[in-house]
C-alpha cells in the first residue's frame, strides 16, 4: 500500500515540478476526510468539466476572423479564476498571458496563448484522471 501512497504523491510531485499544480491543490487535497471521500474526486471532475466548457467556448469565440475581445475576456477572467482557485498554475499564468492579449486586441496572440492553453490543459486533465485513479484503487 505504500508503494501505491507513493505513486499518488510522486505523480503529484511531478506535476508541481512541472509547474501545472501548485500548493493551493495541495491545500484541496487537504480539505478530504472520512467525511467526504469523494471530495477530490468531484473537484477535480468539475474543474475538467468547467475548463473543458471554457476553452470550447474560446476555440469558437478565437477562430472568428474578427474576433470580439468584448466576449473574449470574460471567459478567459473565469478561466483564469478557476485555474487559480483549483492550483492550475500554469493554466493561471498562461491566461494573464491571453488577457494581455485580449486587452491589446491581438487576435493572433490570443490564439498562441490559447494554443498553450489548450496543450497544458489537456496534458493537465490527462495527469487528473490518472490522479483520480489512483485515489479509486486506493493510492
Amino acid at each position: 500500500m505504500a508503494t501505491q501512497a507513493n505513486r499518488s504523491e510522486a505523480l503529484l510531485q511531478q506535476l508541481t515540478a512541472e509547474g501545472l499544480l501548485d500548493d493551493q491543490f495541495t491545500q484541496l487535497l487537504q480539505l478530504q476526510d472520512e467525511s467526504s471521500p469523494e471530495f477530490i474526486d468531484e473537484v477535480i471532475t468539475l474543474f475538467i468539466d468547467d475548463t473543458t466548457s471554457k476553452m470550447q467556448k474560446l476555440e469558437g469565440l478565437l477562430a472568428q476572423p474578427q474576433a470580439n475581445f468584448a466576449e473574449v475576456d470574460p471567459v478567459v477572467h473565469q478561466l483564469k479564476g478557476s485555474s487559480a482557485s483549483f492550483g492550475a498554475a500554469a493554466i493561471t499564468q498562461l491566461t494573464v498571458q491571453l488577457r494581455e492579449a485580449c486587452q491589446a486586441c491581438n487576435l493572433h496572440q490570443c490564439q498562441a496563448c490559447f494554443m498553450q492553453i489548450h496543450a497544458a490543459f489537456l496534458h493537465l486533465s490527462e495527469s487528473l484522471k490518472q490522479l483520480q485513479s489512483m485515489y479509486a484503487a486506493g493510492e
